[in-house]
């Protein structure tokens, strides 16, 4: 099978056409962040680097940490750019670019793709500067209904559950439950286990309430009261659901961990949050 042209668009000098990233530029672990001046501060970790590149809001950095090859890679704000980075690193990953070819089996390559990012916090016990690992994504954008994919039983039920527990608070909402593929609980020690919320928007959609009134004033108590299996929804952000729901279908493990900037329960906000992000940051780079 040859990738039509107008569907693998392929750029120039052989990259991808948007993060401008060729296949032996990609590292089989890759640091994701929505900041493309987070790339630097990842890059500051690095003993060596050994690509480094922008285009558009694509920043991205190859380099050495502790013997390991780690890519640093910033995908901007939204699952609309999830979409983009996800599929192009699996393209990376999977395709011969100057052929357009699938690679042979043997050749195709299983990333491991961590999210590393910031959210507001939705339970009053939990103090900016907190560390949240995601069990389950709940996205309440259309993303992942544009794609066929399957769900396991696990991930059906806690659906169920969402949809019944919005419904009979007539919030008629779309969104798509995803889980991580891969096993990243080690990866954070006294990190915070849960839910997050992966909302379209940062205003309206998470209950900012500037000049343009909004629909659901008490969307972030319903949020932060919904529970299931002795998990309650920790956070909310704008990416993570795209990126698991993209990488399990991909065949990719994944994974998303956030600074917690600020409690929207509480009024909190973190002051100063550069310490705490290198301190996350080398957690990421330890456990990836």
């Amino acid at each position: 099978m040859a990738y039509k042209a107008s569907e693998l668009i392929v750029n120039p000098r052989g990259g991808m056409y948007h993060i401008d990233m060729l296949p032996t530029e990609l590292a089989q672990r890759v640091v994701l962040v929505g900041d493309p001046g987070r790339v630097g501060q990842v890059e500051k970790h690095f003993q060596r680097v050994i690509c480094a590149h922008q285009h558009r809001e694509f920043v991205w950095s190859t380099g050495i940490y502790q013997g390991k090859e780690i890519t640093a890679l910033s995908t901007g704000i939204g699952t609309d750019n999830i979409d983009i980075v996800v599929n192009e690193l699996d393209a990376l990953a999977s395709i011969d670019l100057a052929k357009r070819q699938p690679l042979p089996q043997g050749e195709v390559r299983k990333l491991k793709l961590v999210r590393l990012g910031t959210c507001g916090l939705l339970q009053p016990y939990l103090p900016v500067g907190s560390f949240v690992l995601s069990r389950y994504a709940l996205g309440f954008d259309a993303l992942m209904h544009f794609y066929k994919v399957g769900e396991a039983y696990e991930t059906y039920q806690l659906r169920f559950q969402l949809k019944n527990y919005f419904d009979t608070r007539a919030i008629d909402l779309p969104f798509y439950v995803s889980a991580p593929q891969g096993e990243f609980d080690p990866l954070l020690p006294g990190r915070h286990l849960g839910i997050t919320a992966s909302l379209p928007g940062f205003y309206g959609p998470q209950g900012r309430l500037l000049n343009c009134p909004v629909r659901f004033p008490e969307f972030i108590e319903e949020l932060a009261g919904f529970g299931w299996e002795g998990l309650t929804v920790l956070n909310f952000e704008m990416e993570a659901s795209g990126l698991f729901g993209l990488a399990s279908a991909l065949g990719h493990e994944s994974a998303c961990v956030c600074l917690g900037l600020a409690n929207r329960i509480t009024g909190e906000v973190l002051r100063g949050s550069e310490q705490r992000m290198n301190e996350l940051i080398e957690l990421v780079l330890n456990g990836i």
